[in-house]
């Protein structure tokens, strides 16, 4: 039995189907000849063998096309039920919503809660600010004790360092007998102490003698400060005898931090180095005075002192204490100035991807209507073409019976068998039966036009009457973060 493919003739979206099955005529023609020249009884109850399995054979195909039919049904109601969820009002509204006030990156109920909290513990540190600023008479606002405008007095005290340190080395490897780890260790350690006790003493003592309360206080601070001055000459004047002693005793003086330390000269003014080589008559040789080089190196740790005084007066209110009490509020301001810009990032961001968004689910709701109009069309085309194909296997066992009945009683002496040729029972034809589950969906194409051109009028107004609560609400977000922005802007003034 050979098979071929069947075109549908109805105009629309068709799935295809397995091929309709073809009768072998001259099977039939012979086998009926036998039988009916055989004179072979035969009735409904005993078909001929050629009409039974040309049964079996057709029903096993009509179970298959049963099987493609529903497969292709399914398709078409999952993809249905997408479409209706796109353009689904409740389904829209609850995806819009969650990307407003109530969406993970953006809680404004939670940013206020947590604002609230920052600004009490600011509002607590500025009355600590405030009655600092009333006992001691202040009315400014503190001068460079703001971090973001001392940056460079850190920058500076690093160049500082870095420079000085580098300079002293040079200057003692070019003195001819230092090697470079004790020159490396004796400028780390002067250093530390010429720049950083310098930018310490200035950043604190310098501000407790320009502000003391009493005149003793004064006195005893600068007291202080002199003595410091004192040790600050006292350190790089003998760090130039130091390389001058290295120079004049080349042959016999190797310089070492311990040597430094051994012969340090608490009294050295004016500042000369006293010699080691004695001379024919055993006495030792005068002091001799310093080259320009080691007056230059007197000159650098002295300026660089200076420099770091500076740099640390000028890295803090000079008024004790206030920068520090200042800092406080200030660092929760800026906090709480950050997280309400990020408030305001994030909702310019939502607002620009709401409107976004919505244009995206306007289209695809509109455009999800007509692929359902779609899918529904298909099940019709579906539905009309496996009806089709059960009539047309229908006919085809008709034809068969007809073609043996002619043949087996044309050979047959009696030539009066009647056969009732019945393949499917009536209800394998009624589909509202066969497919119950689909049957709802199955419309024709002027149903599917009017419920299509009902659906895009539904949705329409019920996008509309959407964005309106959205833009109201968007509006509602705005006014909130506006308060927020003014409620908690944090006046130091």
């Amino acid at each position: 039995m050979s098979r071929t493919k069947i075109k549908n003739t109805l105009v629309g979206d068709h799935k295809s189907f397995e091929a309709l099955p073809t009768l072998d005529n001259k099977n039939i023609h012979a086998e009926a000849k036998s039988d009916g020249s055989s004179n072979r009884e035969l009735s409904d109850e005993n078909l001929p063998t050629v009409l039974v399995e040309l049964g079996v054979t057709f029903r096993a195909y009509k179970t298959r096309l049963y099987l493609q039919a529903q497969s292709y049904f399914k398709e078409s109601d999952d993809a249905i039920r997408v479409h209706e969820k796109n353009h689904n009002i409740d389904n829209l509204r609850t995806s819009l919503s969650t990307a407003t006030i109530d969406s993970e990156d953006l809680d404004l109920h939670q940013e206020s809660a947590t604002l609230a909290v920052e600004f009490q513990t600011f509002e607590s540190q500025r009355d600590n600010y405030n009655k600092f600023k009333k006992m001691n008479s202040l009315n400014q606002l503190p001068k460079n004790a703001d971090p973001l405008e001392t940056k460079f007095q850190i920058y500076a005290l690093a160049a500082l360092i870095f420079v000085e340190i580098i300079i002293n080395f040079l200057m003692l490897k070019g003195g001819g007998r230092t090697d470079a780890s004790a020159a490396l260790g004796i400028s780390v350690a002067q250093v530390t102490f010429n720049v950083l006790s310098c930018f310490l003493l200035g950043k604190v003592l310098l501000g407790h003698i320009l502000h003391a309360d009493s005149l003793l206080k004064r006195i005893s601070t600068s007291i202080l400060f002199l003595a410091h001055i004192y040790t600050i000459f006292l350190v790089n004047i003998n760090m130039g005898i130091y390389r001058q002693s290295i120079i004049n005793n080349a042959s016999t003086f190797k310089g070492k931090t311990g040597q430094l330390l051994a012969n340090f000269d608490w009294t050295p003014f004016p500042p000369e180095v006293v010699s080691t080589i004695a001379d024919e008559t055993g006495k030792l040789l005068p002091p001799a005075s310093l080259d320009p080089m080691s007056v230059i190196a007197i000159g650098v740790g002295l300026v660089f002192a200076f420099l770091a005084y500076l740099d640390g007066f000028k890295s803090d209110d000079s008024f004790p204490g206030y920068g520090h009490v200042y800092r406080g509020p200030l660092k929760i301001k800026r906090e709480i100035g950050a997280r309400i810009s990020k408030i305001n990032t994030s909702w310019n961001s939502y607002l620009k991807n709401s409107n976004t968004e919505q244009k995206r689910i306007v289209e695809s709701g509109l455009a999800s209507i007509n692929s359902w109009s779609h899918e529904i069309n298909t099940i019709e085309q579906v539905w009309v073409d496996y009806r089709k194909l059960l009539f047309t296997l229908e006919d085809i066992y008709k034809d068969a019976t007809k073609l043996y009945l002619s043949n087996y009683n044309k050979f047959h002496e009696k030539s009066t068998l009647r056969l009732k040729a019945k393949l499917l029972d009536d209800i394998e034809f009624d589909l509202k039966v066969q497919f119950k589950d689909i049957a709802v969906l199955y419309k024709d194409d002027t149903t599917r036009l009017k419920e299509e051109k009902a659906k895009s009028a539904t949705f329409s107004k019920e996008i509309s009457i959407l964005q309106k609560e959205l833009s109201q609400r968007s509006e509602k977000g705005t006014e909130t973060i506006k308060k927020l922005s003014k409620d908690y802007a944090c006046p130091l003034n």
